[in-house]
């Protein structure tokens, strides 16, 4: 992984070290969410990097990547990785507990979505 932002996925990888004497004409990408285990994308590169954007922020997703020579296609290698976390959702509006002269106590609910903060 190369580089993770809130809903985009930068890989790069080394080709293989085995290539069964035959060039590699493609490589393939499955992008997996993890808590769905569906398949969210599948991409093909003939370069050794590659972007997938579209993803949701401060989510996990499997990445599964094979190469692809004449003869077929290698087992995959697989990567477990997380989207950056996203700014949090808008916090519940402020009630009045109590006022005093110099004071006042206010309450509010937390955001719903927390943008992934604990």
């Amino acid at each position: 992984l190369a580089e993770a932002q809130q809903t985009e996925l930068a890989l790069t990888w080394q080709k293989p070290l085995d290539d069964g004497g035959l060039a590699v004409n493609r490589y393939l990408l499955e992008v997996v969410r993890e808590d769905r285990l569906e398949r969210f994308v599948e991409a093909v590169s003939t370069m050794t990097s590659m972007s997938v954007d579209g993803l949701q922020g401060n989510t996990n997703y499997l990445l599964r990547l094979r190469a692809e020579t004449a003869a077929g296609q290698s087992p995959a290698a697989e990567l477990l990785a997380s989207t950056a976390p996203v700014p949090p959702g808008v916090a519940g509006l402020p009630r009045l507990l109590s006022a005093t002269s110099t004071a006042a106590t206010l309450s509010w609910s937390a955001p719903s979505e927390n943008g992934g903060a604990e």
